[in-house]
């Protein structure tokens, strides 16, 4: 006799399939990244890919300071220098920083660059 409900048992078998669809999810991320690769380099660009821990939204792109906590439902916020940041734009521009300060150099660079 089983002493697990149906509820229990559909979520065990739900637990079951999680590293499956993990494995499937890094495939199709890492697929997509080669693609991307792939396209950068036909148009002669470089693919700059930085680290997922980058805190791009937290950090103020006017003078660099970071927020300790940040909850994704604050799509603004104002920053000690007084700079009023919209989450997504202040984003945008650490990100293209970011890149334009790796990809000084150009064309030296390897193709697919981690940033850490």
């Amino acid at each position: 006799m089983s002493y697990l409900n149906r509820e229990s048992q559909e979520n065990h078998t739900s637990l079951k399939l999680l590293p499956c669809l993990l494995s499937r999810f890094k495939l199709v991320a890492g697929e997509l990244i080669r693609q991307l690769d792939y396209k950068a380099s036909w148009y002669g660009r470089v693919l700059i890919q930085v680290d997922r821990f980058f805190p791009s939204s937290k950090r103020c792109h006017a003078c660099g300071h970071v927020l300790d906590k940040l909850p994704l439902e604050v799509r603004e916020w104002d920053c000690v220098c007084g700079s009023h940041n919209l989450r997504d734009y202040n984003n945008a521009l650490n990100l293209l920083a970011v890149g334009r300060t790796v990809g000084e150099g150009g064309f030296n660079k390897p193709r697919s660059m981690h940033l850490n």
